[in-house]
C-alpha cells in the first residue's frame, strides 16, 4: 500500500558533523529550526575550530588504500564509485516514480539494515560546458586539418554560441559497505586477523596499510556493487563501475575542476611503491618504502576559509548549503516530485552547482528512538512530526517500503576573490532549491570546509546536513539518476537537452554495425537541416580515418530539391581549389549532357554485379508496369526481364555468338583515338594492331570496343578504359533485340498474359519503345560523369514532376529509383565481388572495393514519400538496407509520414529522428510504429513544433540503437547563424544565399549574412519589403527589382540594412 506523507522527511540532528544552526527560509506550516542565540559570531568560532585545532583538509578524507576493485577507509569500510551515464530513455515524472519503485524493489533488502549506503552526486556547470565543447571542437578541427579543409568560421562560431545555451553535467553514485554488515563473530575474527598482520610488520605511520582488507566484507561489497549496477541496468539507466584509479581521479576533479584534464594518477596497490628517501638515517618506520597516504595525494593544497560560509579549494571559492528540509513530495499531486524539477528550476539561473545525497540503511532502532521521544511531545500544538512518524510506522507495519536515513548537501562556486559573484550564485541556488517543492536549505554549515566536502562523493559518509527519514521509494525518486543520457562522451555534432545539458552525438562512432536511420516530419520542421548537419559531423568525425590516413568518407545523397546544396557548397568552399572536385552537386535533367546509361558495367567486366542487376530488374519492371492505382504487373513479366538482362549482355559481348557486339569506330572519343594511334604497331603481316604484351589486337573494321577496353586495362589506363567501356555497354534499344533472341522466343513465345494475340515479349518491347521516345537520354551512352568525387549529391527535382497524375507519379518513381542507383553504385561494392571478374581487372577492382569497404560510407535519400510507396523502389532500397552491413554502409531515408517507409524499413531501422507529426492521429501512429514510451509520445504530440523563431533550434526526438541498447531522448538541434545560413533549406533564403555566393564567395557571404541576419533567415525582412506599399526598389537604370535581389545588393555593397557591416571585419 502507498501512504501519503505530508512531511515524511523529518529532520534530525546529524551525529557525524556540526549541527546546522540556521535555515535560509521558514514556512509557517512546516517545522522550523531555531537560529543560534549567539548568531554569526558563534558560527565564526565554530568555523575556525578546525583551523585553530590544526585540522588539515586531508583529515576529511576517510580513504586509506585500495583492495582489488574497491577503496577502503581507515575504519575498514569499502567504497566503489559508479558513474551514472544517464537514462537511455526520456522519463517524465510519472515514469521516473515508476522506475524508482523498481529500484526500491531491487535495493530495499540491502538498505533495510545498517551497513550499506548510497551517495548520489550530481554536478551542473555552465562554464565547464565550454571546456567540453572545446574538446569536441579541437578533435573536429584536427580532422579538418588532416583533410586539408578549412572550417574555422564554423568552429569559431561553435565556441561562441554553444556555451551560451549548454551546460556540462555528470552524475555518480558512491556505493558504501561498512563493518556493521558483519556480525560480532565476524568482526572479532577480522580484528584478530588485522592485529596478527600488524604484529608481523614494522610501524607504517602514514603509509597505506594493505592489512585493512577484509575478504568477507570485500565479497559482500562486490555483490552489492553489482546489485546496484544491475538494478540501474534493469530500468535502462546506463552505468560504468570505475576502477580505484578512475575513482580517485574523479573525486579529485570534483574538488578541483581545473584538474579535470590533467594526467594525475594516484599511487597505491597494486602499483609498485615509489622510491623515497627517509628523513633520517635510522627511520623508526617504513612509510618511505610503501605507498604515500591517499588523502595527501588527493589534496594538492590546503583549503582556506573565511571562517563560516566560504571555503577555497584551488582557484575556486565554494559556498556550501545544507538541506534542512527535503522536498515535500505531497505537493506532487498532478505529477510526482523528481530531481529533474530542480534541474529545470536552476537551468535559467546560470549557476554552477553540485549536490550530494547520502542514503543509508538504519534498521529499526533509528525510528524507534524517534517515536519514543515524540511520545513526550504530543501536547505541542504542531503535530507534523507526530503524524509523519505514525505514517512511517504504518509503512513499516505493512512492509510496503524501507525507511532510510537521507541527508543532502549542495555547493556553488566562483573564481577566487569574487565574493559578490559567489554570494549572488548561492542566493540563486537557494531560490532554486526553494522552488523544488518547498525544499529548505541553510548556509550555516558550521565549518565551510566540512560543508563543502560533504558535497563531494566518496571521501566519507559524514555530512554537515541534518538527517531525514523518508521511505526508500520517495528518496530514490529525488535522486539524479534519471537525467537523459546518450552513449557518447564527445562527438562532432553537439545537440542539447531541452534544459540545456550538452548531448554530444558521434555519427562516425562504432557500435552501429547496421545503420538505417529514418528521418520523419512534415515539411519545414528542421529534418533536412539536421540531416545535413549530421553529414558535416560525419566528415569531421572518425569516419574520415582509414587505414591509409585521413580521407573524406564516401557520402552520397539523393534529393528532390536543393536542400543538400548548401552542405556541398560548404564543403567545396572549405577545400583548396585543386581539391574541390571531391565534393560535387548535380541537378539532373533530360539534356544530352546528362545522358546516363543504366547498363554501364565496371571497367573490364562483362556482367553486372549483384546490386546493379537488382536495380536493372526493378527499373525495367517499373517501366513495364501498367500505369494507374492498383495496377499489377503482367504475369511472368519478372521472369522475362531476368532472362533479357542475361541475353542483352551476351549479345553485345566479345563471345563468338554475340550478334550485336559494339564495334570500335574513330571519331567517337578523341582522347581514346589519340591513345590508340600512339600505341599502334604493325603485326607480322604489316597490319596495324595494338600490342598488349600477351596478345595483339588487330585494328580493322571488326575491332570491338571491348578489345579496346582490354588494351587500355592492360596498359593501366583506367580512366580511358572507363570511357571505352561506356561505348561497349548495351543500350536501351538493345533490349528489343534481346527480346527477339531465339533463347527468349523459345521460352516465352506462348506466354500471353492478357489472353489476346499479343505475347509478353511484344508487350515488353512496346513499353521499352515508349520509354525510349519519352526519355531519350536514359539508357544511351553516358555523358554525365560523377567523377571521383567522394561526396556526391544528386538533385532529381527537374525530372520528377510535382503533379499527382498517374503518369507523373510513375515518372517520379522511375527517376527516384534511377537516382538512387546512380548515387549508391560506388557504395554497394564488396571485395568478394572481384573474385568473379576477368583476370585482367580482378586485382584492380579488388583494391578499389577494399578501399571502399574500409572507408565509412553514408547513403541518404530525401523526399521518400514522393515515390508513392512504389513496390519497385522499396525493393531496391530494401535490398541495399539488407546488404548494408555487408557493404559497411550507413543508410538514411527521410520522408514526411511514418507509413511511407513500409514495414521492413520501419522494423529494421536502428535510428529514428522524429521532428514532428502533421496531426494527432499521425503522432499516435508514430508512437505505435516505433514503440515509443509514454513520455516520448507526449513529446511527439505536443513539443515538436519546428525551428524556433528566435534561432534557438529545432526540437526532435531521437530513438537510436547503439551497442544493442536503444536510446530515446528529446534533443534540440541548435546551429549558429553561419551554419544556419550554410545549411538552410528555405527556398527564399537559398535564393539570397546563392546570389551572394556568386558575388562574394561562400565564406564571405555566410559571414555577412550571419551578421545582418543572426537568426539564420531573411524571410521576415523579405516579406516585409514585399508587403510594404510604395517601397519598390530600383536599380541604377530605374528598373524595378525584386526584394531578394535588392537585399543581396545591399549586403554586397554594405548599404541599407547591411550598413552595420561598414568598418567591420565582415565588410
Amino acid at each position: 500500500m502507498k501512504i501519503a506523507l505530508p512531511t515524511w522527511l523529518v529532520p534530525s540532528a546529524s551525529t557525524d558533523r556540526t549541527e546546522p544552526e540556521q535555515t535560509a527560509t521558514v514556512q509557517t506550516d512546516r517545522p522550523a529550526l531555531a537560529r543560534p542565540a549567539l548568531g554569526g559570531a558563534l558560527m565564526r568560532m565554530i568555523g575556525q575550530a578546525s583551523v585553530y585545532g590544526k585540522r588539515t583538509v586531508s583529515s576529511f578524507c576517510a580513504l586509506a588504500t585500495s583492495d582489488g576493485d574497491s577503496l577502503i577507509t581507515f575504519e575498514g569500510a569499502y567504497m566503489s564509485l559508479i558513474r551514472i551515464q544517464g537514462s537511455a530513455v526520456v522519463l517524465d515524472a510519472h515514469e521516473t516514480e515508476a522506475k524508482a519503485r523498481i529500484l526500491r524493489n531491487r535495493l530495499s533488502g540491502p538498505l533495510d539494515g545498517k551497513g550499506h549506503a548510497l551517495q548520489f552526486h550530481f554536478v551542473s556547470d555552465p562554464a565547464t560546458a565550454g571546456d567540453a565543447i572545446e574538446r569536441c571542437v579541437e578533435e573536429a578541427r584536427a580532422i579538418a586539418t588532416r583533410l586539408d579543409a578549412d572550417f574555422d568560421d564554423v568552429f569559431t562560431e561553435w565556441l561562441r554560441i554553444f556555451p551560451q545555451t549548454m551546460r556540462y553535467e555528470d552524475c555518480w553514485v558512491a556505493v558504501w559497505s561498512k563493518k556493521a554488515l558483519l556480525n560480532r563473530q565476524e568482526q572479532k575474527a577480522a580484528r584478530r586477523a588485522q592485529k596478527s598482520t600488524a604484529a608481523d610488520m614494522p610501524r607504517l605511520e602514514e603509509a597505506q596499510d594493505p592489512g585493512l582488507a577484509d575478504p568477507d566484507l570485500a565479497s559482500r561489497h562486490a555483490s552489492f556493487v553489482q546489485q546496484v549496477s544491475q538494478a540501474f541496468s534493469d530500468i535502462r539507466v546506463q552505468t560504468h563501475i570505475l576502477s580505484p584509479q578512475e575513482t580517485l581521479k574523479t573525486i579529485r576533479s570534483i574538488m578541483y575542476p581545473e584538474t579535470r584534464d590533467d594526467l594525475w594518477r594516484a599511487v597505491m596497490p597494486p602499483d609498485e611503491p615509489p622510491v623515497r628517501m627517509p628523513d633520517t638515517d635510522t627511520p623508526a618506520d617504513i612509510d618511505h618504502l610503501l605507498w604515500p597516504p591517499l588523502r595527501e595525494q588527493i589534496f594538492p593544497m590546503e583549503a582556506q576559509t573565511d571562517g563560516y560560509t566560504i571555503a577555497r579549494f584551488g582557484i575556486l571559492d565554494w559556498a556550501p548549503l545544507d538541506m534542512t528540509l527535503a522536498p515535500d513530495v505531497t505537493q506532487g499531486e498532478a505529477a510526482p516530485i523528481v530531481f529533474g524539477d530542480l534541474v529545470r528550476a536552476l537551468a535559467p539561473r546560470d549557476v554552477p552547482w553540485r549536490a550530494t545525497f547520502l542514503i543509508e540503511g538504519e534498521g529499526e532502532g533509528f525510528m524507534r528512538g524517534k517515536a519514543f521521544g515524540l511520545d513526550f511531545l504530543n501536547f505541542w500544538p504542531n503535530r507534523h512530526k507526530t503524524v509523519a512518524h505514525k505514517q512511517v510506522n504504518e509503512i513499516r507495519r505493512f512492509k510496503t517500503d524501507t525507511i532510510v536515513r537521507l541527508r543532502g548537501n549542495f555547493a556553488t562556486c566562483a573564481p577566487m576573490g569574487e565574493r559578490s559573484l559567489l554570494q549572488l550564485r548561492v542566493s540563486r541556488l537557494q531560490q532554486g532549491l526553494n522552488a523544488w517543492a518547498s525544499c529548505q536549505s541553510s548556509r550555516w554549515c558550521g565549518d565551510p570546509v566540512a560543508g563543502t566536502l560533504s558535497a563531494v562523493p566518496g571521501l566519507d559518509t559524514a555530512s554537515t546536513a541534518p538527517s531525514h527519514a523518508p521511505p526508500l521509494n520517495d528518496a530514490l525518486s529525488l535522486m539524479p539518476w534519471a537525467r537523459p543520457g546518450l552513449p557518447w562522451e564527445k562527438g562532432s555534432v553537439l545537440f542539447r537537452a531541452p534544459d540545456g545539458a550538452a548531448m554530444p552525438f558521434d555519427p562516425g562512432a562504432s557500435g552501429r554495425p547496421a545503420t538505417l536511420d529514418l528521418f520523419v516530419a512534415p515539411s519545414r520542421s528542421g529534418k533536412s537541416v539536421a540531416a545535413n548537419r549530421i553529414l558535416l559531423g560525419t566528415v569531421l568525425s572518425a569516419a574520415s580515418a582509414t587505414n591509409d590516413g585521413y580521407r573524406f568518407p564516401l557520402i552520397a545523397k539523393l534529393d528532390i530539391g536543393e536542400s543538400v546544396s548548401g552542405f556541398i557548397d560548404m564543403v567545396k568552399a572549405a577545400l583548396p581549389f585543386d581539391r574541390r572536385h571531391l565534393a560535387a552537386y548535380y541537378r539532373m535533367d533530360f539534356s544530352p549532357e546528362n545522358a546516363f546509361n543504366i547498363f554501364d558495367l565496371e571497367v573490364g567486366c562483362r556482367a553486372p554485379l549483384l546490386a546493379h542487376r537488382t536495380f536493372l530488374s526493378n527499373f525495367l519492371s517499373l517501366i513495364c508496369l501498367p500505369v494507374g492505382e492498383g495496377a499489377k504487373p503482367y504475369d511472368r513479366m519478372d521472369h522475362l526481364i531476368e532472362a533479357i538482362i542475361d541475353v542483352v549482355y551476351d549479345i553485345v559481348s566479345d563471345n563468338p555468338s554475340a550478334t550485336r557486339a559494339k564495334v570500335y569506330r574513330d571519331g567517337i572519343d578523341v582522347t581514346i583515338d589519340r591513345w590508340v594511334e600512339a600505341h599502334t604497331v604493325s603485326d607480322a603481316r604489316g597490319e596495324p594492331c595494338l600490342n598488349t604484351g600477351d596478345r595483339e589486337i588487330a585494328l580493322n573494321d571488326k575491332t570491338l570496343w571491348l578489345e579496346i577496353v582490354d588494351a587500355l586495362c592492360a596498359a593501366r589506363e583506367w580512366r580511358l578504359a572507363g570511357l571505352a567501356q561506356r561505348q561497349a555497354s548495351p543500350e536501351m534499344h538493345d533490349l528489343v533485340a534481346a527480346a527477339d533472341d531465339q533463347r527468349i522466343k523459345t521460352k516465352f513465345a506462348r506466354v500471353r498474359p492478357t489472353g489476346a494475340q499479343e505475347n509478353i515479349t511484344d508487350i515488353f518491347c512496346d513499353y521499352i519503345g515508349h520509354f525510349e521516345r519519352k526519355f531519350p537520354t536514359i539508357g544511351v551512352c553516358t555523358r554525365l560523369d560523377l567523377g571521383d568525387a567522394r561526396i556526391v549529391a544528386l538533385d532529381v527535382e527537374r525530372i520528377c514532376p510535382k503533379d499527382q497524375t498517374d503518369g507523373a507519379v510513375r515518372q517520379t518513381e522511375m527517376m527516384y529509383l534511377l537516382g538512387f542507383f546512380m548515387v549508391s553504385r560506388k557504395l554497394t561494392t564488396d571485395p568478394q565481388d572481384a573474385l568473379g571478374m576477368p583476370d585482367l581487372v580482378r586485382e584492380y577492382h579488388r583494391a578499389r572495393f577494399t578501399e571502399y569497404r574500409e572507408t565509412y560510407k553514408r547513403l541518404e535519400a530525401d523526399e521518400y514519400h514522393r515515390t508513392g510507396q512504389s513496390e519497385n523502389v522499396r525493393n531496391m532500397v530494401q535490398f541495399v538496407a539488407r546488404e548494408s552491413a555487408k557493404y559497411r554502409l550507413s543508410l538514411g531515408i527521410a520522408s514526411q509520414a511514418p507509413e511511407d517507409f513500409g514495414s521492413f524499413l520501419t522494423e529494421n531501422s536502428t535510428g529514428r529522428f522524429i521532428f514532428g507529426a502533421a496531426s494527432q492521429k499521425q503522432a499516435d501512429r508514430i508512437g505505435d510504429l516505433f514503440g515509443l514510451t509514454t513520455a516520448s509520445r507526449d513529446i511527439v504530440r505536443n513539443r515538436l513544433n519546428g525551428p524556433a523563431k528566435d534561432g534557438s533550434g529545432a526540437p526532435f526526438l531521437l530513438q537510436i540503437k547503439v551497442n544493442n541498447i536503444w536510446y530515446e531522448q528529446m534533443l534540440i538541434n541548435q546551429l549558429g547563424p553561419i551554419e544556419l545560413w550554410a545549411l538552410t533549406t528555405d527556398p527564399v533564403d537559398r535564393g539570397l544565399r546563392t546570389r551572394l555566393y556568386e558575388s562574394l564567395g561562400p565564406a564571405e557571404a555566410r559571414r555577412r549574412l550571419a551578421r545582418v541576419f543572426p537568426k539564420g533567415t531573411a524571410v521576415p525582412e523579405i516579406d516585409r519589403r514585399k508587403n510594404a506599399t510604395g517601397n519598390a526598389t530600383f536599380d541604377e537604370e530605374g528598373t524595378n527589382i525584386g526584394a531578394v535581389v535588392a537585399l543581396a545588393h545591399e549586403i554586397r555593397d554594405c548599404t541599407g540594412i547591411a550598413a552595420v557591416l561598414r568598418g567591420s571585419s565582415d565588410a
